[in-house]
C-alpha cells in the first residue's frame, strides 16, 4: 500500500513537472511572439519614417530646382531682355548710323538670351545623358566649365567597361555631379577643379575636388545647405554614401560611393 502511494506521488510530481515545463514553453513562446511583433512594428515604423523622409527630401530637391530655374530666369534672362527692350526703344530716337549700331548690339544680346535659354532647357531635360550616358555627359560638364568659367577643370574616368543600363539612374548621377560643380562655380572661388570616376570595392566612386576657400564649418554646412540636402537625397535613392570635407589646406573634396548593383 505504501509503495503504491509513493508511485502515485511520483506520478503526480512528474505530471506537475511536465505541466510546469509546458507552461514555461507556452510563456516563452508568447513572450517571443510579442517581442517579434514589437520588433517588426519598430522596423516597419523605421522604414515608414525613412520613406517619408525620402519623399520630403525629393520634394525639397524639386522645389530647390524650381527656385534655381526661376532665379536664373529672373536674374539672367529678365535682365538681358530688359536691356534689349531699352536698346529697341532708343532706336526710334537715333540717326540711321546709330540705329545700325544699336540693332547690332540688340542682336548680340538676343543671341545671349537664346544661349541662356538653351542651357536652362538642357539642364531641365539633358538629352545628352539619354544619348551618351553618365560618363560622357560628366566629361561634357567639365569641358563646358573649362571653356566658359575661369576654373581649369579636368576629368578622369577609370570605370573601364562599366555600363549603366538604367537611364533614370544615369540622370540621378548626372544631377548629383551637376549640383556639386555648380556649388564649386558659385561659391568656392577656386581656380582648379578635378572630377574623377572609378570602381572601388564593387562601388562606383565619384570624386569632385577644388582648390577654393573650403568650408567654414563642415558640420553646419552639411546640415543646413539645401544643395547638400538635394545631393544626399538623390544618393539615398541609390543606397549610396556621401562625404563632403575640406581638402587638406585648401578647397573641398566630395566623395560618393554608389553600389554597382544599384546602377542597373
Amino acid at each position: 500500500m505504501q509503495e503504491n502511494t509513493e508511485i502515485l506521488i511520483l506520478i503526480i510530481m512528474g505530471i506537475l513537472a511536465m505541466l510546469v515545463m509546458v507552461m514555461g514553453v507556452i510563456v516563452f513562446v508568447i513572450l517571443y511572439y510579442k517581442k517579434s511583433i514589437k520588433t517588426r512594428l519598430t522596423f516597419e515604423k523605421i522604414k515608414r519614417k525613412q520613406a517619408e523622409d525620402r519623399i520630403i527630401n525629393i520634394t525639397e530637391a524639386q522645389e530647390s530646382e524650381r527656385k534655381r530655374i526661376s532665379s536664373h530666369l529672373h536674374d539672367e534672362i529678365g535682365a538681358s531682355l530688359s536691356s534689349v527692350n531699352l536698346l529697341i526703344g532708343r532706336i526710334n530716337y537715333k540717326s540711321e548710323g546709330d540705329t545700325k549700331e544699336l540693332s547690332d548690339e540688340a542682336g548680340k544680346q538676343l543671341n545671349q538670351v537664346i544661349t541662356e535659354i538653351r542651357k536652362i532647357v538642357q539642364n531641365m531635360s539633358p538629352s545628352m545623358v539619354e544619348r551618351f550616358g553618365f560618363i560622357e555627359s560628366t566629361h561634357e560638364i567639365c569641358k563646358q566649365i573649362d571653356r566658359t568659367v575661369y576654373i581649369k577643370t579636368s576629368f578622369t574616368d577609370k570605370t573601364g567597361s562599366l555600363k549603366i543600363k538604367n537611364k533614370s539612374t544615369e540622370l540621378i548621377l548626372y544631377r548629383i555631379v551637376q549640383e556639386l560643380t555648380n556649388n564649386v562655380v558659385k561659391h568656392s572661388k577656386a581656380t582648379q577643379m578635378e572630377i574623377s570616376t572609378s570602381i572601388l570595392d564593387d562601388n562606383l566612386f565619384i570624386k569632385v575636388s577644388d582648390n577654393g576657400i573650403g568650408l567654414p564649418d563642415n558640420d553646419i554646412y552639411m546640415k543646413k545647405s539645401l544643395g547638400v540636402t538635394n545631393i544626399k537625397s538623390r544618393i539615398e535613392i541609390l543606397n549610396g554614401s556621401f562625404e563632403l570635407k575640406n581638402n587638406g589646406n585648401k578647397g573641398v573634396r566630395a566623395e560618393i560611393l554608389i553600389p554597382i548593383e544599384k546602377l542597373n
